[in-house]
């Protein structure tokens, strides 16, 4: 945001965006202008890229090709000229296989499953897919959300107003944050460096460093920011401000120590949950009062389609699993994961979960869900047979799986 959009901002709210170091080069490991080069060629690389996708997921197939953004230019993609050109069958190739699944781990390790157990306090390590808990960590009041990468959980404890850092190779604490709040949602950016968490009572995306366990940063997004996606080349975020989200904030996050909101989306209803697609052309919007998924435009913030789904509120994630990916949509008032195509829309399967299962992760060709209401942990594969079936606790909030060695 620039400094003449934030001014009527910063009067009405006082100074939202906190840089806490004190320091950039302290801030980001290395020169500012250096990160900011990096980001800029990101920006240029990623929308070229999102273009092509955006128009491979049309009838026409048509290539669009996005002119070089000049250095200096702010790479907004409302702001990119695009020119239509026939499709060169070797780009259409290689941005269809591009990395693009939401799932986190690696192969070579074993599973593991990062379970909330909430009314507990503790944060369940369960290996996969047998169910044996491995470990039991001590969390602060009311562990709600987590996210893993292969090195690190993120647990936010919103009644505790704290964020719990876990090292995963050795399964111990080793930061608990506070001054928080209320914080609700935690994302490992694509870097595996920096972490996000929303705090929805200040409206803020607060930046954690992963390697130096401190926050860096903190920026204004809106009251209520609450649910979020990021891309898969980790260019942008999309925070819905609300559990019932009247307007979605696009924050550009290719420099990743230093997000910067850049606008909003209205999504055409409450808005709950919210995952970028395989190739981050497309956004599916998951509501909380009504039983339908909006695929939008990531370029145009438009509503593409609507797609059938589960009561609400639903949760959504992507795995890489059939062709062109799996999106795998949950509905924890009727206890039913639909499993449909990334590509089309279409209904593969509709399989039964645990009452309560709202969360879910995905890892490979698999995915995990956990219910709040009963405390089951079940795991399924791409075609939604089960493979895990386990009693872990009285509620199981939310579950996040990584691989570990």
């Amino acid at each position: 945001m620039a400094e003449h959009e934030r001014a009527p901002v910063a009067r009405m709210l006082g100074d939202l965006d906190q840089d806490v170091a004190d320091h950039p080069r302290d801030r980001a490991g290395e020169p500012v202008h250096d990160l900011d080069e990096l980001a800029r060629r990101r920006m240029q690389q990623a929308w070229q890229r999102l273009l092509v996708l955006e128009c491979l997921d049309g009838s026409s197939l048509p290539f669009v090709h996005a002119r070089i953004i000049p250095s200096g230019t702010e790479a907004t993609p409302w702001r990119v000229p695009i020119y239509v050109k026939r499709v060169l069958p070797v780009l259409a190739v290689a941005a269809l296989l591009a990395p693009a699944s939401q799932a986190r781990s690696e192969g070579g390790g074993a599973p593991v499953a990062f379970v909330t157990a909430e009314t507990m306090n503790e944060l369940l390590a369960i290996s996969l897919p047998d169910g044996r808990v491995l470990k039991r960590l001590r969390m602060p009041a009311d562990p709600e959300n987590v996210e893993a990468n292969d090195r690190t959980a993120v647990v936010v404890s919103t009644r505790g107003a704290a964020v719990t850092l876990v090292d995963l190779r050795r399964l111990r604490i080793v930061k608990v944050l506070r001054d928080f709040g209320s914080p609700h949602i935690p994302l490992i950016g694509r870097d595996g460096r920096f972490a996000y968490v929303t705090d929805d009572a200040r409206g803020q995306l607060v930046v954690i460093d992963l390697e130096r366990r401190r926050v860096t940063r903190r920026v204004y997004v809106g009251y209520g920011a609450h649910h979020m996606t990021e891309d898969g080349p980790g260019n942008w975020l999309w925070i819905a401000l609300g559990e019932r989200a009247r307007s979605i904030a696009v924050v550009d996050v290719s420099n990743p120590a230093r997000p910067r909101l850049s606008r909003h989306v209205d999504p055409l209803g409450s808005a709950h949950d919210l995952a970028f697609s395989p190739g981050s052309a497309r956004v599916w919007v998951t509501y909380g009062d009504r039983s339908q998924v909006g695929v939008f435009s990531a370029i145009t913030g438009k509503l593409v389609r609507l797609i059938r789904a589960g009561s609400a509120p639903q949760h959504v994630l992507f795995g890489p699993a059939g062709s062109g990916g799996h999106a795998y949509v949950t509905s924890g008032d009727e206890g039913t994961l639909r499993i449909f195509s990334a590509r089309t829309g279409r209904l593969l399967h509709l399989v039964h979960t645990s009452y309560g299962s709202f969360n879910l992760a995905t890892y490979g060709s698999f995915v995990a869900t956990s219910s709040l209401y009963r405390g089951i942990l079940m795991e399924f594969d791409e075609n939604g047979h089960r493979r895990v079936t386990r009693h872990v606790a009285p509620a199981a909030r939310d579950v996040a799986v990584a691989t570990l060695p």
